[in-house]
C-alpha cells in the first residue's frame, strides 16, 4: 500500500536486451521522478560487491520519499559473455536472496545488455516481487522492423515520415540504438518542416552510411586496405567524438581476437564447420574471417594483439583517442 501511495516508482525494474538506447531512456525516465530527488546511485555488477549494493539499498533516502539504485550488468557478465572475477563471488545468487528483502523505500533497477533467458534465476526471482516492472529492449533485426523503428524515432523527434523514405537508409546502419536515434535527429534537423524524408536525405545526414561503418572499418583493417580504413575511421570519428573509446576500439579488438582464433583453428587443419563452431559466429562471417586470417601468420596476429593491449593502456592513461586510433590504423595497414 505504501508503494502505491508513493506514485509511479515501482519497487523493482528489470531492463534487459541489446537496445542500449531504449534501456537508457527507461533509466532516464526513472531518474526524472521527483520521488528520488538526489537519492540516485549506480553500480556496475562486474565490479561492485553485493554488500556495497545492499548497503545503499537499505539506507533511508535523504530529503525524499524513495531511493533509486541502478545496477548495470546485473548478471555480472559483459555483452560478450565474459565473466570477470568480480562476478564469481555469486552476485546473481546474492541478488536472488536479497530481492524478497528489498526495502519499501527503494527502487532497484537490474540492467543487463543481453536477453535474460526464461530460466534465469534472477529473472524468476524478480518476477516474484510484487508490482515489479520488466522491459525487454531489443534492437530490430529485420529490415522492415528497422524501417519502422526509424519512423517511430522520427515522429518522436517532431514529424512524420513515410516508411519508404525511412527504409531506404535504415538497414545498413549499425546496431547501436543510441547512434540511430542521433541519426534520426540529424535527419530531421536537415529536412525539418520542409518536406518528407527521402533516402537521399538519410545518406547525406547519416555519417555511418556507406563506407562509414565500423564493420567496413574492421574488414578494411583485416584486409590491410589503408585507403578505405583511413576514410572510414575519419568518417566515424567525425560523426561522434565518443565513439573511439566506446565503440570503435572495442570492435577492432574483437576483430583481431577472432582472426587470432581463426588462425589457430586453421593451423591445426580444421575445416569450415570446425571454424564456425570455434568462433561461434554465423557461417558467412566464419568464412570471411577464415579468408582474412589466411593473410597473416599466427606470430603476426599475436604481435598485433599485443599492440592493441598497449594502446588500450595508453588511452586509459591519457593518450588522445583519435591520435591513438589513427596511428593504429596506419600500423595495421602498412
Amino acid at each position: 500500500m505504501k508503494r502505491k501511495a508513493e506514485g509511479a516508482a515501482p519497487p523493482l525494474v528489470v531492463l534487459h536486451g541489446d537496445d542500449e538506447f531504449a534501456i537508457s531512456e527507461h533509466v532516464q525516465q526513472l531518474r526524472a521522478l521527483p520521488v528520488f530527488h538526489l537519492n540516485v546511485s549506480e553500480f556496475d555488477g562486474r565490479k561492485a560487491g553485493m554488500a556495497e549494493v545492499r548497503g545503499v539499498c537499505d539506507s533511508l533516502p535523504f530529503l525524499s520519499p524513495r531511493r533509486l539504485v541502478v545496477l548495470h550488468n546485473a548478471g555480472g557478465k559483459s555483452v560478450e559473455g565474459d565473466e570477470p572475477p568480480a562476478a564469481k563471488g555469486g552476485l546473481v545468487s546474492a541478488l536472488v536472496d536479497y530481492l524478497p528483502q528489498l526495502p519499501a523505500f527503494t527502487t532497484l533497477v537490474l540492467l543487463d545488455q543481453r536477453k535474460l533467458p526464461e530460466n534465469s534465476r534472477l529473472l524468476k526471482a524478480a518476477r516474484k516481487v510484487a508490482e515489479h516492472v520488466e522491459h525487454f529492449c531489443a534492437v530490430p533485426a529485420k529490415e522492415e522492423e528497422l524501417a519502422q523503428w526509424v519512423v517511430q524515432r522520427a515522429r518522436a523527434a517532431g514529424g512524420a515520415s513515410p516508411r519508404a523514405g525511412a527504409g531506404g537508409g535504415a538497414a545498413p546502419r549499425g546496431r547501436a540504438g543510441r547512434r540511430r536515434a542521433g541519426e534520426v535527429q540529424n535527419l530531421w534537423a536537415f529536412v525539418i518542416g520542409r518536406r518528407l524524408v527521402q533516402p537521399a536525405d538519410v545518406e547525406q545526414t547519416t555519417p555511418a552510411a556507406g563506407q562509414g561503418t565500423i564493420w567496413v572499418l574492421v574488414d578494411a583493417l583485416a584486409e590491410r586496405d589503408a585507403r578505405r580504413a583511413h576514410a572510414c575511421l575519419d568518417k566515424l570519428l567525425t560523426h561522434d567524438a565518443l565513439q573511439p573509446l566506446f565503440e570503435v576500439f572495442p570492435m577492432i579488438v574483437r576483430q583481431y581476437r577472432l582472426l587470432l582464433q581463426a588462425r589457430e583453428v586453421l593451423d591445426i587443419g580444421a575445416g569450415a564447420a570446425e571454424l564456425q563452431s570455434a568462433l561461434k559466429v554465423h557461417p558467412f562471417v566464419a568464412q570471411k574471417l577464415g579468408t582474412q586470417a589466411r593473410r597473416y601468420t599466427l606470430p603476426a596476429l599475436e604481435a598485433i594483439y599485443a599492440r592493441l593491449a598497449q594502446l588500450d593502456v595508453a588511452m586509459k592513461s591519457g593518450t588522445e583517442p583519435r591520435t591513438g586510433l589513427e596511428l593504429l590504423v596506419a600500423d595495421l595497414t602498412a
